[in-house]
């Protein structure tokens, strides 16, 4: 288990990826896109040159991590997809649940295993009712992504197949927000 030291530089990592907001809100969809699909390529190499160097250090991985993919690149990949895919509100609602989200439910967890879903659910809720403030967001369908994206974090594989949470949450989370919409 990691130390809270390393887990909080983790998720200061992790919480940067709120700063995609503001990116989208001045500069754009397109510029976005085009700033999340070049940092999706330098995750890719991080990755690549991770598993064959280990230039990251291993204090910040998860044990799956060391040998394997790292969660920035499945957030990467998905919030490229979303963001080329889905209308702003959504980005903004993947974001929420994936970046503030799963960050707080990941540092609850820690300590209280079992309030860890409900603090994503409140976290992410909080954030993005402050976020209404500055951009209009469906009520009705905010609440049923923020549920969504609690049971995508809890979901770890279907049919025997392992699902990344910072990809199926994200994702998830603006599928629902916009169908609901």
């Amino acid at each position: 288990m990691q130390s809270l030291k390393n887990e909080l530089i983790r998720k200061s990592i992790h919480f940067v990826g709120v700063g995609y907001i503001p990116l989208y809100l001045y500069t754009g969809k397109d510029f976005t896109l085009m700033i999340v699909l070049s940092l999706t390529a330098i995750s890719s190499a991080i990755v690549f040159l991770g598993l064959r160097y280990s230039i990251i250090p291993n204090s910040i991985l998860r044990d799956h991590e060391i040998n394997g993919i790292a969660s920035h690149f499945y957030t990467g990949i998905a919030i490229s997809l979303i963001t080329f895919l889905m209308p702003m509100e959504a980005c903004f609602v993947a974001i929420a649940n994936g970046i503030v989200g799963d960050g707080i439910s990941g540092l609850v967890k820690r300590y209280h295993k079992k309030i860890a879903l409900i603090s994503m659910f409140v976290s992410s809720f909080i954030f993005l009712t402050f976020l209404s403030v500055y951009v209009e967001l469906n009520f009705y369908a905010l609440i049923s992504a923020c549920l969504a994206g609690m049971i995508a974090e809890s979901t770890s594989a279907v049919r025997g197949y392992y699902i990344n949470d910072n990809f199926s949450v994200p994702v998830v989370s603006s599928v629902v927000y916009s169908l609901f919409q």
